[in-house]
């Protein structure tokens, strides 16, 4: 399980690697946005990008610890649920991101 958590992580990692040179052109990064598609906060370039990577380095250690205490209650497939979700939500953020920087180009 641990094998699995360094891909998630070193995918993640590359993801908001892959990202900085993309937005290269924006100091500062939306974080959230309001239900009227309106920025509600933004925060500087590197530590927005680098905000998912360590949530998940932090949560792949709570979860594969947790796993490996009581595996029955936290199996393997339910860690991997999570921390491929978080993956998405990394995506659906810098698929967002773009957007706004398209919107911010027009």
């Amino acid at each position: 399980m641990l094998a699995v958590g360094l891909v998630g992580f070193a995918l993640s990692v590359l993801l908001a690697v892959a990202a900085n040179s993309r937005f290269a052109d924006l100091e500062r990064l939306p974080m959230q946005w309001g239900l009227s598609g309106q920025v509600n906060w933004t925060a500087p370039r590197v530590l927005g990008l680098a905000f998912v990577p360590v949530l998940y380095a932090v949560l792949a250690g709570i979860f594969i610890w947790a796993a490996e205490h009581d595996p029955e209650k936290y199996t393997a497939k339910s860690v991997g649920i999570v921390l491929i979700a978080l993956i998405a939500v990394q995506i659906l953020h810098l698929w967002m991101i773009d957007r706004y920087r398209l919107k911010l180009l027009k």
